[in-house]
């Protein structure tokens, strides 16, 4: 009888097919962690952002942003280009957009700020803070609402 050494093409078969079925069940599951972690920094930004913005309105004598936002007494404060981030190293333009890696940032209005996906699958819905009742909302697919856990609003325009 011959001694047997190694494996059969039937047994190395047998193997990849059982890591392709359990990768294929895995890899969604790793992305829609890896997303909902990504949109968990975005909603700590929009925070960041209602407390920063806050500090910057009392700091030019009004109660609150939205007076700051709506009634700016001079042109000196530059609400468009996020003055509150200024030292945070994140690039800016024109259009009061703070983009960093995954998001970007804009005051819609002034009670509300929105994050939008840089890239990727959800690039065109918004993670919004709404300033009055301090809620946060998705707009855009239904799919990212999903996957970010938060209620789908269409009342909200998101533009960038």
């Amino acid at each position: 009888m011959k001694n047997k050494k190694g494996f059969t093409l039937i047994e190395v078969l047998t193997v990849v097919i059982i890591i392709g079925i359990l990768s294929s069940l895995a890899l969604p599951q790793y992305r829609r962690v890896v997303e909902r972690a990504r949109a968990a920094e975005a909603m700590a930004a929009l925070k960041n952002l209602y407390d920063s913005s806050e500090r910057l309105a009392v700091n030019f004598g009004y109660d609150d942003y939205n007076s700051l936002f709506n009634n700016p007494p001079t042109n000196e404060i530059g609400i468009g280009r996020l003055d509150m981030f200024q030292d945070s190293g994140a690039s800016m333009d024109k259009n009061s957009v703070l983009t960093t890696e995954n998001f970007q940032y804009k005051f819609i209005s002034g009670s509300r700020i929105g994050a939008k996906r840089v890239g990727g699958h959800y690039g065109g819905t918004c993670i919004v803070f709404n300033r009055d009742d301090q809620t946060l909302s998705c707009v855009g697919e239904q799919a990212a609402c999903d996957v970010y856990d938060l209620p789908r609003t269409t009342s909200v325009a998101c533009n960038f």
